[in-house]
């Protein structure tokens, strides 16, 4: 999940440089970050959804990934599942949610 376009007042919410080019042409381009980052105990299921076809979705899981991003739903991975990821990459294996197995649908290249 990319939170993009990002307003001002949203970059509150983080603490990480702003996503790279890759962010324009994501699914979540138009669409409101709240929906990327529900309230505590909310199922995030039109976020996922709306990743889950999206171009850039393994550069979105990837850059949440790499900067430690605690909160939301990036790539289509929530919390737990980007959690699970680094875990099992600092073990060497490859997580069945692992961004490496993302197909890319539209074959997006910067």
């Amino acid at each position: 999940m990319v939170a993009c376009p990002m307003r001002d007042d949203d970059l509150v919410l983080f603490n990480t440089p702003p996503p790279g080019d890759w962010a324009d042409v994501g699914a979540c381009a138009r669409i409101g970050v709240s929906l990327f980052f529900p309230k505590a105990g909310s199922r995030p299921s039109q976020a996922l959804l709306i990743c889950g076809g999206c171009v850039v979705r393994r550069d979105c899981a990837e850059y949440a990934l790499e900067q430690n991003q605690h909160w939301g739903v990036w790539g289509g991975l929530t919390e737990r599942q980007r959690f699970a990821v680094k875990k099992a990459r600092r073990e060497g294996v490859v997580h069945p949610l692992d961004p490496v197995r993302f197909d890319s649908p539209g074959g997006y290249s910067a």
